[in-house]
């Protein structure tokens, strides 16, 4: 059954970071790892360079924001174990 609320978390995280997260993909994600490491991986490349640990620290960021505005406050993107809605 379709979840709303993850629905509306993976348009969001296409939309910020500008890219494709088709539904294939987005049924193997599970964790909020799962989700950062998926758009670190698709991430085009920023206009300055970085290490891929700051890229890493960057997505953390940005998810945080999205997760925090989509979710609500109750979900940490730092703990990478931590299940994505509707997961």
């Amino acid at each position: 059954m379709p979840d709303p609320l993850r629905d509306r978390l993976f348009d969001a995280v296409a939309e910020e970071f500008a890219i494709e997260l088709p539904a294939q993909d987005r049924g193997r994600l599970a964790t909020v790892g799962d989700l950062t490491d998926y758009v670190v991986h698709h991430h085009p490349p920023p206009g300055e360079s970085l290490s891929e640990a700051e890229l890493r620290d960057h997505v953390e960021a940005v998810l945080g924001e999205v997760l925090a505005r989509v979710c609500g406050r109750g979900y940490a993107v730092h703990d990478a174990a931590a299940p994505l809605p509707g997961a």
